[in-house]
């Protein structure tokens, strides 16, 4: 049976860089909450502030001891994969096997020009590097020849904790993206798809696409999950938390600056096609911190974090409720 799985999201910190306290105040209180996930962006030349990936999850391993750790998506090609197998690996062994990964080309093309990494070479670049951290976290003494990365006998220990969920038995590794190109290397390689802003008919377009795909690279049976990002309104029931008092989560599916209400009908019929809630939006950060709810504003307004009232954690254990939808819904892709 399908079931649904809530993540947090946050980075790129528009609204002014909060505290490292806030930032630990809220992982810690997802994880009282019951939440699955905890996503951190990853950019390295972004318009506004934001933190190491590594570091943050570093920190973040420390103060929980459940909820699951990530970042969406992780800028693999701009690094060595070795590099990388190495810090997750450390940070798996820490938080106990909590690791999840997100890996994608990203949307800012001045992070390539910056690194010296030619653009049409980023795809290949990081089908390559998600086969080296899969060979280097199961294997010992791997040796690698490939158009990007080459080493002989290398050995990174300790490995990530063995994984049964998935079918590489290791870190799971998702692909964000929307492309073409995205969808199959999700079919080819992936544990899971991570989409953005899609409405429930694309990514149900993208969900037959990629069960075609797989069907052509023999992963027919794969079992690869599903996940989608959402810009969310928190609120403590449906009718205090839009504007309209139907539906209960804000998404942002296109343009910049553009906020629509995404009533019920859109979340179930995101359940139906099976992906992994995700996003609160980074305005909301230092209220769900103090324990209290806020919104984000519409196109033009003011998108400073409002203040709605007391947000009480219990209700978010368990059953949580479409007032309080962090975003949409998560499930192995099953026929």
């Amino acid at each position: 049976m399908k079931h649904v799985k809530i993540g947090v999201g946050f980075g790129l910190w528009r609204l002014g860089m909060p505290t490292p306290e806030t930032i630990v105040q809220v992982a810690e209180k997802a994880e009282d909450w019951g939440l699955d996930s905890f996503w951190l962006s990853d950019h390295l030349l972004s318009p506004s502030p934001e933190l190491d990936v590594v570091a943050t999850l570093a920190v973040l391993a420390s103060r929980t001891s459940r909820i699951k750790l990530g970042p969406s998506v992780l800028l693999l090609n701009l690094r060595h994969p070795l590099t990388v197998a190495k810090s997750f690996a450390s940070l798996d062994y820490y938080s106990h096997g909590r690791m999840v990964m997100a890996v994608g080309t990203g949307a800012n093309l001045a992070d390539y020009a910056a690194t010296g990494i030619a653009l049409e070479t980023r795809g290949r670049r990081l089908d390559e590097g998600v086969e080296v951290l899969r060979k280097v976290w199961t294997q010992s003494n791997v040796s690698h020849h490939g158009r990007f990365f080459n080493f002989d006998n290398v050995t990174l220990e300790p490995h990530p904790a063995r994984r049964t969920n998935n079918d590489s038995g290791t870190i799971d590794i998702w692909v964000g993206g929307k492309s073409e190109a995205a969808l199959r290397r999700t079919a080819r390689m992936a544990d899971g798809y991570f989409a953005s802003f899609l409405t429930p008919e694309e990514f149900a377009r993208n969900m037959t696409a990629i069960r075609g795909y797989a069907a052509e690279y023999g992963r027919a049976n794969a079992r690869i999950e599903s996940g989608l990002i959402l810009l969310c309104r928190l609120g403590p029931s449906r009718s205090r938390t839009g504007r309209t008092g139907a539906g209960g989560a804000l998404a942002r599916p296109r343009g910049r600056g553009v906020f629509q209400p995404y009533r019920i009908r859109h979340l179930r019929g995101h359940y139906q096609a099976g992906r992994r809630v995700h996003r609160v939006g980074p305005g909301q950060v230092r209220a769900m911190a103090s324990g209290r709810t806020a919104s984000l504003g519409p196109a033009g307004g003011d998108h400073r974090a409002r203040d709605r009232g007391p947000l009480h954690p219990s209700r978010a254990g368990g059953g949580i409720d479409a007032g309080f939808l962090l975003g949409a819904t998560a499930s192995r892709i099953e026929n």
